[in-house]
């Protein structure tokens, strides 16, 4: 019996800057970030806009870029010793 292997290639959403995503400049601050998110979240949701496929492509790359962001903002698990 042969058992055929799938290879999956995980690749980003976009090409595009995460910033320029939000509309946000390189040096906001996690409030900024969350605020131009929800913006544009409300604008492009799914739910909103019910058969636009680009709104909803717009929905995950805003997601995508918040997700990345957000992380990037925060300090990171406390060291232990």
């Amino acid at each position: 019996m042969r058992i055929r292997r799938r290879s999956f290639r995980v690749t980003p959403m976009s090409k595009r800057d995460f910033y320029d995503v939000l509309g946000v400049s390189r040096n906001a601050n996690a409030d900024e970030l969350k605020k131009a998110y929800r913006t544009l979240a409300k604008k492009y949701h799914p739910d909103q806009n019910q058969g636009d496929k680009e709104a909803e492509q717009r929905f995950k790359e805003l997601n995508e870029a918040y997700d990345v962001l957000k992380d990037e903002q925060s300090p990171g698990p406390p060291c232990r010793r």
